[in-house]
């Protein structure tokens, strides 16, 4: 499915981060860059917070979690 392309996409992008503190783009920018809807780049973003690799930081912006 598109979200599982995305979650599988924006995975990899975390492993392949240069530090813990990598910080994902806004979902409009993600979603362009992956050649995705906006809405399947936020589910995707969701499950990934649900799954704890994620997290949301004040400013909405998206960070890997810093507990992993």
């Amino acid at each position: 499915t598109p979200t599982r392309l995305a979650i599988e996409m924006i995975r990899k992008r975390v492993r392949h981060a240069d530090h813990a503190a990598y910080r994902l783009p806004v979902e409009r920018v993600l979603a362009v860059e992956l050649g995705l809807s906006r809405q399947t780049v936020r589910r995707a973003i969701d499950q990934l917070i649900d799954e704890g690799l994620l997290v949301r930081g004040e400013t909405s912006r998206l960070a890997v979690n810093p507990a992993l």
